[in-house]
């Protein structure tokens, strides 16, 4: 065949290319319905996100090698495939979460879906394929190139909402975003009830606007 990887594993819509030689872990599939780790992990999905955001997000599994039993996420960053995030979801134990070699600092789950100038800034991919306008930090921090990032997309209306147990910490990113990124005009930090994050929480506890 004459189309790319790239093309067989997303379809023909897909505008995917490789950035730097990063690569999908070996055994990366899609093939849902072939495997019982597939089903399984299929199911788990569906359980945690929106109908249709399986299918939208290309996420994958893979069956054996260090990665058994975890769901994968591509991440792409204008259309370029820059990394990948494996949740585990069949097997217990830690780190829950696994990425390649390299900084995640420099990406921004979601960020492509981008089309207005607001985005919500999530701990995880989770929160934000349930999170309209949501990007995941893939953790608690936002690094310099990130806040570059949503510059570039002219982000201008900013909110920062972690999980409930870390609102000192969306406070303090909500202030850095306020100082660097010289697109904002309103900036906020959302608190969610403690244990609860953007994908289970149905209300806030407090919204704090930095600018």
């Amino acid at each position: 065949s004459d189309k790319s990887q790239w093309e067989i594993m997303f379809g023909d819509k897909a505008q995917t290319k490789p950035h730097n030689n990063i690569e999908l872990p070996v055994g990366f599939r899609t093939d849902w319905a072939a495997t019982l780790t597939g089903q399984v992990i299929l199911r788990y999905l569906k359980s945690r996100l929106p109908p249709g955001a399986v299918k939208a997000s290309g996420v994958g599994y893979v069956v054996n090698g260090q990665l058994a039993g975890c769901a994968v996420f591509p991440i792409n960053i204008n259309n370029e495939f820059r990394f990948w995030q494996a949740r585990k979801v069949v097997y217990a134990g830690e780190p829950k979460y696994t990425g390649p070699p390299g900084t995640k600092s420099t990406v921004l789950y979601g960020y492509d879906w981008l089309t207005g100038n607001r985005a919500v800034l999530t701990e995880g991919i989770f929160d934000a394929l349930n999170t309209e306008d949501g990007v995941a930090l893939l953790g608690k921090t936002i690094s310099d190139e990130q806040i570059k990032l949503l510059a570039a997309k002219n982000i201008s209306d900013v909110a920062v909402i972690l999980d409930g147990d870390a609102w000192l910490t969306a406070q303090a990113i909500a202030r850095r975003i306020a100082d660097r990124l010289w697109t904002a005009e309103h900036v906020q930090a959302a608190r969610l009830p403690y244990g609860k994050d953007p994908a289970t929480a149905s209300k806030f506890d407090e919204i704090l606007t930095i600018r």
